[in-house]
Order: structure tokens, then sequence, then C-alpha cells
């Protein structure tokens, strides 16, 4: 009589998760979601559409509107993306992440300070790769000048003609 129930508790029983693994899976549902990748999309929409329709054109195909074919594969990609995310992500943190430093970052999060992070973090984001943007403009600018003046320092030459180390310094001003 025990034999039948053993066999019927192997196939009804349910999973037992670790702390470990609620705590993970826990932190992901709060900081790998939907939001946050298209945060990170919006933030980078114009560098992914102008990627997408020169591999596009380089086929052959030219988009008509590539904001529109964006917003559609955007559409359609992203909730299957954000899955895949979460389900790698909980087993990364708990790869990275000890027991204990899993429960604390899981507490922090169920506090009003971590809801609040949670709650900005797109915003957060977005900012964050406007500014990148505009210091990594402003410090590109720059850089041609020091490039060309550490590669002559150190006799660098990375072309069998130099006349083409010339045109890079004058492309990376």
């Amino acid at each position: 009589m025990i034999r039948p129930f053993l066999i019927a508790s192997l196939f009804c029983a349910t999973p037992v998760f670790s702390d470990a693994q609620q705590d993970a899976a826990y932190i992901v549902s709060q900081t790998v979601t939907k939001p946050i990748f298209e945060a990170a999309l919006t933030a980078q929409r114009e560098i992914i559409i102008g990627a997408i329709a020169h591999d596009l054109a380089q086929n052959g195909l030219n988009l008509s509107n590539p904001d529109r074919f964006f917003d559609i594969l955007m559409e359609e990609f992203i909730d299957e993306f954000t899955v895949t995310m979460q389900a790698q992500s909980t087993v990364l943190y708990q790869e990275l992440f000890s027991e204990d430093e899993l429960a604390g970052i899981a507490d922090f999060y169920k506090t009003p300070a971590g809801q609040a992070f949670v709650a900005a973090t797109p915003t957060l984001l977005g900012e964050g790769a406007r500014m990148g943007a505009a210091a990594g403009e402003a410090a590109g600018a720059n850089v041609g000048h020091r490039i060309e003046a550490r590669f002559k320092a150190e006799g660098i030459q990375l072309f069998d003609d130099p006349s083409k180390m010339e045109k890079l310094f004058n492309l990376l001003k």
C-alpha cells in the first residue's frame, strides 16, 4: 500500500525551492524587467534602427518606415527576451551571490527605498544612456589629438602605408 502512495507522490509533488532560489527569483522579478529593457532599447533606439536599416539595405531591402518596423519588431521581441533574460539571470545571481547576500539584496528590494529604486531604474537607465552619449561625444571629440600624439611618441604604425596613419588621425579629429 505504501508503494502506490510513494509513486503517486513523485508525480504530484511540487518542486521545492531553496531560499536562495526564491530570493534570486524575487531579485530578478524586480531588476530584470520589461520596463528596464524598454528603457534600454529606447535609449539606443536610433543606433539600433540605423544598424537594422543598414543590414537590411545590404540585402537590398530599404525600409520606407524604419521607426514603425522597429516598433513592431520590439513589440514582438521584448516579451520572449525578458522571460529568457529572467531565467538566465536567476541562475547567474545564484552563482554570483551567497545565500546570505541574496537574502540581504532581496530584503532591500522589499523595503520602501528598494521599491523606490526599482521604480526609478528605467528612468535612471534612460538618463544614464543620454548622459553617457553626451559624455562619449565630448570625449570622442577630444581623443583624436591624444591618440595621434601617443602613436607618434611611441612609434606605433598600424598600416604599411604611412599616409593611412594621417588619414586615420584626421578621421579621429
